[in-house]
């Protein structure tokens, strides 16, 4: 340990005995009291219960000053000596954490005596399920009843609607959800005794879909999605194997899920009720040059129904006429679905909307020359995995249109609205 000249501490002291010494990372410039030949170090923890005997001595510790009337060197020395060897708690857990991990690894099996294992399996595997037709599947559960024993299982159904986003222009945060089922199987009540230390249990479960059900749909401001969830209710035991007394039993309540994926069944009859769509289409643009209009282009769809089916092979007429004195590039004919999202203001009265466009199916149509007219029949194949137009509209809803779309001196469009029903 290391010491400095007594008088150079009385000296200090007598000049000015109530002034205090820096704490410990500081020091003052010509401070007599740094002890000679210590290395400096400003990166010491203030902690004085984790410094270790190589930095205890250089400086007092908060509460008393060096060359007190009542108190000698030594014994200020001792203090100091007294302080580094309190026990570091943060220290000594972190020790403890360390041998907990090791015998963890020594005991790979003892990390799952406390879990539950629930497998959810679908009848229907990752398939679409109908509306208006029979959810079925089986639900495992696995347990060591050593440990702990299941005295509750709830096996239920849930789909729920949401459209949520934040607008750039209010910061306003627009979140609603609507719950469009909840239906549960109901609950079951497990022996308390089992015949194996490791209880395996299988739960079948039925549900039947509603019929005006929407279809599961995910995109970038909401979604319809629909879960089979478990919910099972757990005692443990203590230590010795020995289940707690009634009074001071612990309960613990454990979820899981699996998302179904629903499209709804809307057949051409039921699309049939809405209000009747046109199925022809005719638009004039007029080409604008420097401020000046130029003749005309004329953009014509057809089709010969305003009802299509999923996967069906549809023959749309597409007509254009260029009048202008540019070339018609990009042209091509779209299958584009909308998904519209209604939203109500987390915090005030306010609602808003937005809508999501994708295309899913593109034609690639010749360009038109200068005074030059296209006229063909052509074939857009509808894809098997598309959902259906939305027929009981909630927080999403769906349609689709047919969209014809050109490039002049800027893109120009004409587009045919359309129900999509299912097979």
């Amino acid at each position: 340990m290391a010491f400095w000249p007594l008088a150079a501490r009385e000296g200090s002291a007598k000049a000015d005995s109530s002034r205090r010494i820096p704490m410990v990372g500081q020091r003052e410039v010509g401070d007599l009291r740094q002890p000679f030949g210590v290395k400096e170090n400003f990166g010491v923890n203030h902690n004085f219960c984790s410094l270790t005997t190589e930095c205890d001595h250089r400086y007092p510790i908060d509460g008393f000053r060096w060359g007190d009337n009542n108190r000698t060197g030594l014994e200020e020395m001792a203090t100091i000596r007294a302080a580094v060897l309190i026990p570091d708690k943060r220290a000594t857990n972190r020790r403890t954490r360390v041998v907990a991990k090791k015998q963890k690894k020594e005991h790979p099996a003892a990390m799952n005596m406390d879990k539950v294992a629930i497998v959810i399996h679908l009848d229907q595997a990752d398939c679409p399920v109908a509306t208006g037709s029979e959810l079925s599947g089986v639900v495992h559960l696995s347990y060591n009843e050593s440990v702990l024993r299941v005295t509750d299982i709830l096996i239920g159904l849930r789909g729920e609607a949401r459209a949520s986003w934040v607008s750039k222009v209010s910061d306003k945060i627009f979140d609603t959800n609507e719950v469009l089922i909840d239906q549960t199987a109901g609950s079951s009540v497990m022996p308390v005794e089992g015949v194996n230390v490791r209880e395996k249990t299988s739960i079948p479960f039925l549900f039947r879909l509603p019929t005006e059900l929407p279809s599961s749909i995910e995109t970038k401001f909401g979604f319809i999605r629909y879960e089979v969830y478990v919910t099972v209710d757990v005692e443990y035991s203590q230590m010795s194997g020995c289940f707690l007394s009634p009074g001071s039993r612990q309960f613990k309540s454990l979820t899981t899920s699996r998302t179904v994926p629903v499209i709804a069944t809307t057949g051409e009859l039921m699309l049939s009720a809405l209000p009747s769509l046109e199925t022809e289409q005719k638009e004039q643009f007029d080409d604008v040059i420097c401020c000046w209009r130029h003749s005309l282009l004329v953009l014509e769809l057809q089709t010969p129904s305003w009802v299509l089916t999923i996967g069906q092979a549809l023959s749309v007429r597409v007509k254009m006429v260029n009048q202008s004195h540019r070339q018609l590039t990009w042209c091509s004919l779209l299958l584009v679905r909308q998904v519209q999202f209604h939203a109500q203001s987390r915090y005030e009265d306010v609602a808003d909307c937005r809508q999501v466009c994708t295309d899913l199916v593109c034609v690639d149509l010749p360009n038109v020359t200068t005074g030059d007219e296209y006229l063909d029949e052509v074939t857009l194949q509808v894809p098997n995995d598309l959902v259906p137009t939305s027929l009981h509209p909630c927080l999403v809803s769906v349609t689709y249109k047919l969209v014809l779309r050109v490039k002049s001196s800027t893109f120009h469009e004409t587009g045919l609205p359309i129900y999509l029903a299912t097979k």
